[in-house]
């Protein structure tokens, strides 16, 4: 199916928590990554306005050398935002997008429009939140 590259790698990147302190590198599910969190944190400082939804709507971010460097983290911090604080939602959005047809395309309208079907419709308050919460992982 025609799942976003926001889910797929921000869920890779949800379940690859490196710890140096382990003798195999890895920690727990669903840690913080560090790593991204830091990259995340150097592109705040810059994050336009619309960040969250051309990460929604397209998969253009990832697939530009110039962009990919943001696109990624920031996928790791709205997966790692939504399975904290909207499981439920979260679980029902990947339901949904795994009824779509194989091989079919959605388009960026469909794609922002089952976004908000599952975290609601208001994306500048959830983008609030969301880089609100992230922020406080910084500490």
């Amino acid at each position: 199916a025609d799942n976003p590259l926001w889910l797929s790698e921000g869920l890779a990147m949800f379940f690859e928590s490196p710890d140096v302190s382990n003798s195999q590198g890895w920690g727990t599910i669903g840690k913080v990554n560090v790593h991204n969190l830091k990259l995340f944190s150097q592109y705040l400082r810059n994050r336009p306005a619309d960040s969250l939804t051309t990460l929604i709507t397209d998969d253009s971010r990832f697939r530009d050398a110039t962009t990919a460097p943001q696109a990624y983290p920031e996928s790791w911090a709205l997966t790692y935002f939504l399975m904290k604080t909207k499981k439920r939602n979260y679980a029902a959005y990947i339901k949904e997008l795994a009824e779509q047809p194989p091989f079919g395309e959605v388009s960026s309208r469909d794609r922002i429009e089952m976004f908000k079907k599952h975290f609601g419709s208001d994306l500048e308050k959830l983008d609030h939140d969301f880089i609100n919460y992230i922020r406080r992982l910084f500490r």
